[in-house]
């Protein structure tokens, strides 16, 4: 069972990935799947509580700056309830530190500025690196 998850979840994310590039949002059946997979899976208030407190920072700065979607949010949100506290934030680390590099060799290589990044293929990368690496 608990692989069953692990491969849906893996499915869910990549399906998220695609959307937010094609079409540069997340439908909300998504995070429902993700939260769901987190029942399945193993879920604590422990993880609902650490969910909370990772995405409310973000959840300022998409308020005060909009620069960051309401997709990219619950799916920060719902991601961290499935893998709790530290993977969430490893993942979002080694996401972040991968869309960074990804816009350094834009600049630096093809000479091309960009605006407008989808966020979630690049989260994606950093939560499955996390899943696979931490405990």
């Amino acid at each position: 069972m608990r692989y069953m998850v692990i491969f849906i979840y893996f499915v869910t994310m990549i399906y998220a990935s695609i959307t937010d590039c094609r079409n540069r949002i997340v439908q909300d059946r998504v995070h429902v799947i993700i939260l769901v997979l987190a029942l399945l899976h193993d879920i604590n208030v422990r993880k609902v509580l650490g969910a909370f407190l990772l995405t409310t920072p973000f959840l300022v700065y998409a308020v005060m700056k909009n620069h960051m979607g309401g997709g990219d949010i619950k799916f920060i949100f719902a991601n961290t309830v499935f893998l709790g506290l530290q993977r969430g934030y490893v993942g979002l680390i080694l996401g972040f530190l991968v869309v960074i590099i990804y816009s350094l060799c834009c600049k630096l290589f093809f000479n091309k500025d960009i605006k407008i990044i989808p966020l979630i293929p690049f989260i994606t990368i950093g939560y499955i690196i996390s899943l696979s690496i931490t405990k």
